[in-house]
């Protein structure tokens, strides 16, 4: 087969009814499935069933694949077909060409966000509009290509002119719903508004349909059980949790967090019966806690990050320091940590005799990149590898919040204090040759659109908020105890040193968080500004200013 995306087509029929298709790969690697529930009222309905696998050659080492297709009915009778395809060398992207748009991103955003219902899971139909989709941006000089190009660099996937129209009403609509207590946003189908009150709930939705100035009344809904308990009670109750669990180690105790569309606090842990017998014994059996597995391996970890040599620096390109004696450029041991540019900031550092205001400056990244007084410096990876090329002094972390306060919480956050102003990163990178400006900053809040970009991955990616935050405590990292950082979790992979990068508002270009860690296929941000109802949980203007006076953020000019 040839270089590219490729598609396998399975039919299947059978009188009794096809339960699943699968394909295997080399004998034991199932790749794709596809079942069908047999439903006595509708025995039709799994007669006749099609399954379309889709995958890209650069997902395969070059040489032989085995695949076997196996269609199993109802009764548990099986066939088979078997044959093998030839994956040839995928070589690397070109590094001064732009990355073509890949197809299990643009399934994964347009699933996220319920932008293909009117299809009703037809799968054919489906992959047909996201093939469409990578061929419109192959052909930019169309005007679906239009569109595709400038939504791809927008969204981070091309989308049709509908999509686009119906994202950028959902940002309007979820925005004026910030406002209201137990709520949660189903981009999955199709940008539902769930609204929840304690008591007459029925009415109280129905009044808030019925308000002025609500402009997707059509597309709230109640709760689809009345919810027994507030919005503020659940919100106390799990900073009471986080209290009482400090006594537990990090490894067994996960992230604590509110359930809204649950009504109850949910708790992650490594041993569940250990922490559910031990909040029984602290809160009682009654209480609205549910605790479920969740190993170490499903907590997001901290991820550490092509750069100008002069000028001002741009969020989303890479920091580091250096090991002391370490050997120069071209050792592995050259550098110690490595992060990314987050927001240009100030604050006001006195005044002069005559009067005139003095400024200090700094630059925001996470604040598990780097320790307090550390020297940090920006790097130049080669766009294809290989060893650090040069480096340039630009200060040292002077504020540092990601340690344990008074109130036991702290802030993924610190400041690099830099003599020279003119280096303030201003705009965003986006890619090599595409930037967009810093606007200032926003509060995030459930079912906001925001999108990041690193160096190691600079293509723009854009999700929407979960709330409410996810609050533990990370690793074992303070002397004096680890603090419990709050963060916002997204459907946004990220990549290895993109810690402290930027994520902003992707309607408006606002600055709403750095990033603070990942797994495969999500991330977790610091806000930049309090987080709503959470006022232990500091953001990292706030927790990085002095003398009650916060950071302010250096807005493009």
């Amino acid at each position: 087969i040839s270089v590219g995306t490729h598609n396998l087509v399975i039919q299947a029929h059978d009188d009794e009814g096809i339960a699943s298709i699968q394909v295997v790969a080399n004998n034991d690697q199932l790749v794709d499935e596809r079942t069908c529930e047999y439903n006595p009222a509708e025995p039709t309905k799994c007669v006749n069933q099609t399954n379309e696998w889709v995958t890209e050659t650069g997902n395969w080492p070059p040489g032989i694949v085995y695949l076997e297709v196996i269609a199993t009915d109802r009764i548990g009778e099986s066939s088979s077909r078997r044959f093998w395809v030839n994956i040839p060398y995928t070589p690397p992207p070109n590094p001064e060409a732009e990355e073509p748009p890949r197809y299990n991103d643009i399934l994964h955003f347009r699933e996220e966000f319920g932008l293909d219902l009117d299809l009703k899971g037809d799968e054919l139909a489906i992959n047909d509009r996201i093939f469409d989709l990578m061929g419109a941006w192959n052909n930019a000089n169309t005007p679906e290509g239009e569109v595709a190009r400038a939504t791809d660099a927008s969204w981070g996937v091309p989308l049709r002119a509908v999509d686009a129209a119906e994202l950028g009403y959902r940002e309007t609509y979820v925005d004026q719903g910030s406002s209201y207590a137990g709520y949660y946003v189903d981009h999955r189908q199709g940008g539902l508004i769930y609204a929840g009150f304690v008591g007459s709930q029925s009415e109280r939705v129905a009044a808030l349909k019925q308000g002025a100035g609500l402009s997707a009344s059509d597309r709230v809904r109640p709760f689809p059980v009345s919810p027994a308990y507030s919005l503020s009670y659940l919100q106390s109750l799990q900073m009471s949790v986080i209290d009482a669990t400090e006594v537990l180690s990090s490894s067994v105790v996960g992230g604590i967090e509110v359930d809204i569309q649950h009504n109850k606090v949910e708790v992650g842990a490594s041993n569940v019966a250990e922490v559910d017998s031990f909040l029984d014994s602290k809160f009682g059996a009654g209480a609205p806690i549910g605790v479920h597995y969740e190993p170490a391996a499903d907590r997001p970890q901290y991820a550490r990050i092509k750069a100008t040599p002069t000028g001002p620096l741009k969020s989303g390109e890479m920091l580091g320091s250096l090991v002391d004696g370490a050997p120069r450029p071209g050792s592995e041991a050259y550098r110690e940590e490595y992060c990314s540019v987050g927001w240009g900031a100030w604050d006001i550092g006195g005044k002069m005799p005559d009067g005139a205001t003095l400024y200090r400056h700094f630059i925001t990244t996470a604040g598990h990149c780097f320790l307090p007084g550390t020297e940090v410096l920006q790097w130049e990876v080669p766009s294809g590898g290989g060893s650090f090329l040069w480096e340039r002094k630009i200060g040292y972390v002077r504020r540092y919040s990601h340690e344990k306060h008074e109130s036991n919480f702290g802030t993924d956050a610190e400041a690099i204090r830099v003599e020279d102003p003119g280096i303030l990163p201003r705009l965003i990178r986006l890619a090599d040759d595409r930037f967009r400006r810093t606007t200032g900053s926003t509060t995030v809040y459930e079912g906001q659109i925001v999108c990041r970009a690193g160096a190691s991955n600079p293509a723009v990616k854009c999700g929407a908020v979960e709330w409410p935050p996810k609050c533990e405590r990370w690793g074992e990292i303070n002397e004096n105890g680890d603090p419990v950082l709050c963060t916002l979790r997204t459907e946004i992979p990220i990549a290895a040193g993109s810690s402290g990068g930027p994520y902003w508002e992707r309607s408006t270009g606002r600055a709403v968080g750095t990033l603070t860690g990942g797994i495969a296929d999500a991330s977790w941000f610091t806000p930049v500004e309090e987080i709503p109802g959470y006022p232990k949980a500091q953001g990292s203007l706030n927790a990085l200013g002095e003398n009650d006076q916060p950071l302010h953020l250096v807005k493009a000019k």
